[in-house]
């Protein structure tokens, strides 16, 4: 993906997996033929398209993988 102006932004201030800090971008990316996309990156790097049409399940995929994690912390 090349640079691109990032439209309606949101940012989330986290931490890595290593304990620094990082912000999780949230967007709209402009895409030749397509208009506009939502997208995400974390700090600096590449932005990914999110696969949002029906059957992709990128949503599903994060709510499943945040319910394992309370799952596993509440052994």
């Amino acid at each position: 993906m090349t640079k691109q102006d990032w439209r309606r932004e949101r940012r989330v201030r986290t931490v890595d997996t290593e304990g620094n800090p990082a912000d999780v971008i949230v967007g709209l990316v402009e895409t030749p033929g397509h208009g506009y996309e939502a997208a995400l990156r974390v700090d600096g790097g590449p932005g990914v398209l999110l696969p949002l049409y029906p059957g992709a399940d990128l949503l599903a995929a994060v709510r499943q993988t945040i319910e394992d994690g309370y799952r596993a912390s509440a052994h």
